[in-house]
């Protein structure tokens, strides 16, 4: 396809996100936001590098002529003379036309999307990324400091370095083990950006650093939104490396080992086939209901390979979802070849979605340097706290003294009302004697009234038991000194013995069945041994 970017979907100012997107020499990106649910495709573009970009100190700021020669401005820049905007549309510094290292192509593919402000997704290649398949059993460390150490401990012995806590991330496969991305070093498309940092008038934030793995499989499981047992294989190619992942409900299942050929070997797709089949000898790959094909597979003609060699038919390229992506017939035409960058707008723009996957590697001194501006409103709060502080201390000071001197001034007050009230003591001394006589008067009154309290709780708990038990009636109730004997009826043999529980001490001297009125009843004698627990209720104590 022609390297010039594509019209421009009109949009509203809603949040943006650039894939961006390295394979070996070349750099493809795709503009995108989110309307209405949908992932809309406002721009894509691509340019070719000078160079492969590498993991370096100090990124080099010339070429050779040589390295020029087979390429041309069209080639590294993507636009024509007739495609140039001008300066006062470019939202950055004004660059020379001929490109004289990898930073001047980024610039102007930059300097192309047509945004004034966006935020950068940008893919982790294979070259620098390790991938590690770790055992399971990290579930069942608890603490979560534990596990982590354990895992990274795993990771370092099996790449055989030290991969700093930023540089490293893992999902859970669907066999309960882990796959981990990691790398060491510094990322070589964010040390080229930073090249240029200074030459833009405005720095754009980077939103995610995601491994290829996971941008195409968040990208296939997106758009095809695969049921529970739907299971896809997908096939990637770039131009120095293949992946086959296999998926199942949208979920990883088995990722082959990178295979270190792609487009540019022309047996990528005879090893590919070997590949799977081996898989699928080994049981790595079971039956599968799809075989979705992305990258550079389209213009290798993977689909008819593999349909002819393999018998397959279910063999498709990228086909987007309608129902989740806006994009012109043109961009729909060419997005094949631009699946990488569409995988990493995906994971940014969707990513917090629970059926994908969010793995960023974001180096933590890009985090750090991006967030400089709260750090930095922080610092004024602050500082004018530290202004005020003085102040609000000060007034604090006066405060607590006025309080004191308030409180001064009370306690004369009561002292002075403490001489007023001296008289009253003599008062209550009095009022102490008569209420003394006054309770002689009425121990006097309640011993008159002793026996009568007695038998009034006694008739009262009887009959507060005979009602909650329900269907008794009593013929005879004699009340001695201590007990009381009560014979009567009862309509159920068991309610005589539930009676006698609402009593400390109780017990039952006789059951008799009898009929009265052709119906069997039940005469009953019973003796109260004790009627309270509490004898004091007898004799209540009233102050």
């Amino acid at each position: 396809m022609s390297n010039t970017p594509s019209k421009k979907v009109r949009s509203s100012r809603r949040k943006k996100v650039l894939g961006l997107y390295n394979d070996g020499l070349e750099l493809k990106t795709i503009l995108a936001s989110v309307s209405a649910n949908k992932i809309v495709i406002e721009s894509i573009d691509n340019s070719k590098l000078l160079s492969p970009l590498k993991q370096i100190e100090e990124i080099s700021g010339g070429e050779s002529e040589e390295n020029l020669e087979d390429l041309s401005a069209e080639d590294i820049f993507g636009i024509s003379d007739e495609s140039q905007k001008s300066d006062e549309e470019n939202p950055f510094e004004g660059e020379e036309e001929t490109p004289l290292s990898n930073e001047d192509v980024l610039l102007a593919l930059l300097c192309r999307v047509p945004a004034k402000k966006f935020n950068i997704a940008i893919n982790l290649p294979s070259p620098i990324m390790n991938t590690v398949i770790l055992k399971n059993g990290y579930d069942k460390l608890k603490k979560n400091k534990k596990r982590e150490s354990k895992i990274n401990a795993e990771i370092n012995q099996q790449i055989h370095g030290n991969v700093p806590k930023d540089q490293y991330a893992y999902i859970a496969t669907d066999k309960d083990k882990l796959l981990a991305f990691g790398y060491m070093g510094d990322v070589p498309l964010i040390q080229t950006y930073d090249a240029i940092r200074d030459r833009l008038k405005r720095k754009h934030k980077f939103q995610i650093l995601s491994p290829n793995e996971i941008s195409i499989l968040n990208l296939v499981c997106y758009n095809y939104a695969p049921g529970e047992d739907e299971i896809i294989v997908i096939i990637d190619i770039t131009q120095n490396e293949s992946r086959i992942i296999i998926t199942k409900g949208g979920k990883f299942v088995h990722m082959a080992p990178v295979i270190r050929e792609g487009s540019s070997t022309p047996s990528v797709l005879n090893t590919l086939k070997g590949k799977l089949l081996y898989e699928q000898d080994i049981g790595n790959i079971p039956d599968f209901d799809l075989l979705v094909l992305t990258g550079k597979s389209k213009q290798m003609e993977a689909r008819e390979f593999f349909q002819k060699n393999l018998s397959l038919e279910n063999v498709e390229y990228v086909k987007l979802n309608s129902e989740k992506f806006v994009a012109s017939l043109e961009d729909a035409a060419s997005l094949q070849n631009f699946t990488g960058a569409l995988g990493l707008v995906v994971t940014a723009l969707k990513g917090d979605e629970k059926n994908l996957y969010k793995v960023d590697l974001l180096p933590a001194y890009i985090q750090k340097r991006q967030r400089v501006f709260k750090i930095a409103w922080h610092g004024i709060l602050i500082l004018i706290m530290i202004l005020f502080v003085p102040m609000a201390l000060n007034w604090l000071n006066n405060s607590k003294r006025y309080l004191e001197n308030s409180y001064g001034r009370e306690v004369e007050l009561l002292d002075r009302s403490v001489e007023d009230l001296i008289w009253v003591g003599p008062l209550v001394d009095s009022l102490v004697f008569e209420l003394g006589d006054l309770q002689a008067k009425y121990s006097k009154l309640d011993s008159l009234a002793r026996g009568t309290r007695r038998a009034t709780v006694t008739m009262d708990k009887i009959y507060r038991a005979a009602r909650s038990v329900n269907g008794l009636w009593f013929t005879d109730v004699n009340v001695k000194s201590s007990t009381v004997e009560i014979s009567g009826y009862s309509i159920y043999r068991n309610r005589i013995p539930r009676f006698i529980k609402k009593f400390p001490r109780a017990s039952i001297e006789s059951i008799a069945p009898t009929e009265i009125r052709e119906k069997v009843v039940y005469q009953f004698k019973v003796v109260i041994e004790k009627i309270t627990q509490d004898e004091q209720e007898f004799n209540p104590i009233v102050e």
